[in-house]
């Protein structure tokens, strides 16, 4: 596989005879397998090779270096280097290569294991981790949270320990209501009532988890003070149909990347659908014959099927004919530069609040999920009832749906009584 970056047969001697030269090859073989160009895997397998003749000078065995020997090689080899062999390419992309290196043998079992990641010496800090990693685990196993949700919870849980056990380690036995009452109220005072409604309900499930491992009484879960907090007195946030059309029209679609970022927008905007279950999507979820499209993601704990509308559609086959990178994975949108992974939510969320400022939105909310408030609209105002719109949203209850009714103000001046004192 060198032989096809690498012409010169002196050059790919020099390569093969370091204490890598070995692995330059298969690393070469990688490289072109993730669809990284000629030149990007010219200068990987360059660097690799000024890597290599490091460690033969350092008397370095081929599998007994980690991430520590690369960050010594990039942070202070660098400043001195004084190589024979051809050293041009940068640190940064020197540390890269050889990382993706070290990947690629690790697989293959050819180089030293992840050493694992020594615990802080703080011994309040070594308590709170195993707290919160028995809590996480009740999460997943038993709620069946989602990975985000999980993530977020345990962040909530990990800041009260801080805050209540801050001066050292201390027996959650010990936790006492006086500081759920202050920890709640003094969070209370800083937050949105809603935020503060939330963190309440995470150390209300922090509690019950504690007491189903006989570590607390129950009465402290009754302790968590409640927050006043009506869920349906807001109005769901949303965009105007120019403001829509702004958003829709900032995406270049002559380019692969836009036509990537559109067809994202209209998932979004048409569907109702998370920005985690767009980054979830896989090329067999879509069924082209039926017209259908399977969401797996997201918080839904069972597949669910929605009919897939023509735009969205026409918009995913122009990106997967004309855009999409040439890859193995299954995912449906890429990231655009090699190896090509599938986007994450946070890139799908990034994608959204670009073309928000690009298409000069005149709404305040850039986030994804104010498109999945404006599908919503668009349905109950298109005629669809509360139920069919619950469906499609995936909701677990039809009164999380309620709050849209608030926002179809023909159908609601049409139930509103006249006050008293209007006379016909």
């Amino acid at each position: 596989m060198l032989d096809r970056f690498f012409r010169v047969s002196r050059v790919r001697d020099r390569l093969r005879a370091g204490t890598l030269g070995f692995a330059v090859d298969l690393f070469a073989a990688r490289l072109h397998e993730r669809c990284h160009s000629p030149q990007v895997v010219r200068k990987y397998i360059r660097a690799v090779g000024h890597f290599s003749h490091w460690l033969d000078a350092e008397g370095v065995a081929a599998g007994s270096w980690d991430e520590d020997t690369v960050r010594v090689f990039v942070g202070e080899h660098f400043a001195c280097c004084r190589c024979s062999v051809p050293r041009g390419e940068p640190p940064s992309l020197t540390g890269t290569a050889v990382r993706h290196l070290l990947e690629l043998l690790r697989e293959r079992d050819e180089a030293r294991p992840v050493a694992p990641r020594p615990r802080p010496h703080d011994a309040h800090r070594e308590w709170s981790d195993e707290v919160v990693e028995r809590f996480e685990t009740h999460l997943r196993d038993v709620c069946g949270m989602a990975a985000t949700t999980r993530d977020h919870y345990c962040r909530v849980v990990r800041s009260f320990l801080e805050a209540t056990c801050g001066a050292g380690p201390r027996d959650v036995s010990l936790l006492a209501p006086r500081d759920l009452i202050e920890y709640v109220s003094d969070y209370a005072a800083r937050v949105s009532p809603g935020t503060a409604r939330q963190a309440a309900t995470i150390l209300r499930a922090f509690l019950r988890s504690l007491h189903l491992q006989g570590l607390c009484h129950a009465r402290l879960v009754a302790a968590v003070p409640s927050i006043p907090y009506w869920k349906l007195a807001s109005i769901p946030k949303l965009l105007t149909e120019d403001e829509l059309d702004r958003l829709l029209g900032a995406f270049d679609r002559s380019t692969g990347v836009g036509r990537r970022d559109y067809a994202i927008a209209l998932c979004l905007s048409r569907l109702g659908m998370r920005s985690c279950e767009v980054a979830e999507l896989h090329l067999d979820d879509i069924d082209w014959r039926h017209g259908t499209l399977r969401i797996n993601g997201g918080k839904r704990r069972r597949a669910h099927v929605l009919p897939l509308p023509a735009g969205v559609g026409r918009a995913i086959v122009a990106y997967l004919k004309k855009g999409r990178p040439r890859s193995t994975r299954r995912a449906i949108f890429l990231r655009r530069r090699p190896p090509h992974e599938a986007m994450l939510s946070r890139d799908i969320q990034a994608v959204i609040r670009i073309a928000h400022e690009r298409g000069r939105v005149g709404s305040p909310y850039k986030g994804t999920h104010v498109l999945r408030h404006t599908a919503a609209t668009r349905m109950l105002r298109g005629g669809a009832s509360l139920k069919q719109i619950s469906d499609v949203l995936g909701h677990a209850s039809i009164d999380t749906t309620a709050i849209y009714a608030k926002v179809d103000l023909d159908r609601l001046a049409g139930v509103a009584l006249p006050w008293p004192e209007v006379r016909p």
